[in-house]
C-alpha cells in the first residue's frame, strides 16, 4: 500500500507553497516537442489532497524527475533512490496521447525499473505500445498481455471515447476525446481528467480542425466552454509547434500560433459568446511542444510568445518550466 500521508503534507506545508484548497499540481517533466531528448514531453498530474497522480505522457522521465527534486518540487533530495520511489509509489497510472517517439521514449526505457502500472490510452494506441514497443526487439514485453513471455508490470486499459473512466487506485477521473495528428487522420488524445467538480484538460498533439478535416477540437470546446464559464476548468495544456511563419502544408498534425489562436477563438465562443475576449482569462493555458530549430528553443518561444500576445482574447498564458509546479 503506497503512503501518502507524508506526500500530502509535503505539498501542502513543506515545498511547494501550494494552498491545500487547489486541486492540482502540475509538473511538467518535459515540454519540448523534438531535439531535447532530456526534455520532451511529459507531465505529472498531482491530486495535492490524495499524495497520487498520473503521467500524462512520457518522452522524457528521469531527467525532469531530477529537475523537480533539483528545485525542490517533489520529495526528493539528491538521490536517484528517492526520486525512483516517488515515480514507483506515487504514480499508480499512465496515460499515453500517441505512441510517438516523443511522448513514449523515457516512459519505455524506464520500464525496465518501475514498479506495476496501469497504462491508458486509446486502443491504437496502446495497441502500437504493444506491437511495436513491448514485443521483445525494440523492449521487452513489460506488459500482462499478447502472445509470448508477457513480464505483467503493465496492465493496458483502453479508455473509450466520451465517457467518464476512473483512473485506478487514484481519486480522479478521465474523459477520453479523439484527436487527429496528420497523417491522413493519425490518431491522438485529449484527456479531460477530474476530481469531485474540479477539472483539467490535457490535448496530445494535434493539428487544427480545419485543416484535418474533422471536429474534434469542436468537440473539445463544445465539452469544455461551460466547464471555463462555471470556473471549474482550471488548466488546459495544449501545443503551439511552430510559429505562424510555418506553412499550413508543412505542419504535419500540428497547430502553429496562428491556428492556435483559431482554436481559442472558438473555445471562447463556446465559453461565453457575449463576452468573447475576455471569456478564457480565469483558465491557465501551458504551450506544450514547441518545436526548437537547430537548438533554438528559446528564441522559437519568444517569437511565439509574442504571437500569442497579440490575439484579441486577454490569456493567462505560461510556458512550462521543466521541474516547476504549477498549481490549480
Amino acid at each position: 500500500m503506497r503512503s501518502i500521508f507524508p506526500l500530502f503534507v509535503f505539498f501542502c506545508i513543506l515545498k511547494l507553497n501550494v494552498s491545500c484548497q487547489e486541486t492540482f499540481t502540475l509538473i511538467p517533466l518535459g515540454s519540448a516537442g523534438g531535439y531535447y531528448d532530456h526534455e520532451l514531453t511529459a507531465y505529472i498530474l498531482l491530486d495535492n489532497a490524495a499524495g497520487t497522480g498520473v503521467l500524462l505522457d512520457g518522452g522524457s522521465l528521469f531527467p525532469g524527475l531530477e529537475a523537480a527534486a533539483e528545485k525542490g518540487n517533489i520529495p526528493c533530495k539528491n538521490t536517484g533512490e528517492s526520486i525512483h520511489a516517488f515515480y514507483t509509489q506515487h504514480i499508480p497510472a499512465v496515460l499515453i496521447s500517441h505512441p510517438h517517439m516523443d511522448h513514449i521514449a523515457g516512459f519505455a526505457v524506464f520500464s525496465a525499473d518501475d514498479t506495476k502500472k496501469w497504462i491508458l490510452g486509446s486502443n491504437f494506441t496502446l495497441e502500437a505500445l504493444r506491437t511495436h514497443i513491448f514485443n521483445w526487439v525494440i523492449w521487452p514485453d513489460m506488459t500482462d498481455q499478447g502472445d509470448g513471455l508477457c513480464l505483467g508490470k503493465y496492465h493496458l486499459q483502453p479508455l473509450p471515447f466520451d465517457s467518464v473512466f476512473p483512473i485506478p487506485e487514484t481519486n480522479m477521473n478521465v474523459e477520453a476525446f479523439p484527436l487527429s495528428h496528420g497523417n491522413g487522420g493519425y490518431s491522438s488524445t485529449a484527456f479531460l481528467i477530474s476530481k469531485g467538480t474540479e477539472y483539467f484538460l490535457y490535448l496530445g498533439d494535434t493539428g487544427a480542425d480545419r485543416l484535418e478535416g474533422c471536429n474534434f477540437l469542436d468537440a473539445i470546446w463544445q465539452r469544455c466552454g461551460p466547464l471555463i464559464k462555471n470556473g471549474a476548468l482550471k488548466a488546459i495544456v495544449i501545443e503551439c509547434s511552430y510559429p505562424k511563419v510555418q506553412p499550413e502544408n508543412m505542419l504535419f498534425g500540428h497547430l502553429n500560433s496562428t491556428l492556435l489562436l483559431e482554436e481559442l477563438e472558438k473555445l471562447a465562443g463556446y465559453t461565453d459568446a457575449e463576452n468573447l475576449t475576455t471569456a478564457l482569462q480565469e483558465v491557465t493555458l501551458l504551450i506544450n511542444h514547441i518545436k526548437p530549430v537547430k537548438g533554438n528553443y528559446q528564441s522559437i518561444k519568444k517569437i511565439i510568445e509574442n504571437e500569442i500576445n497579440q490575439t484579441r482574447l486577454s490569456l493567462r498564458v505560461r510556458f512550462p518550466e521543466q521541474g516547476k509546479a504549477y498549481s490549480f
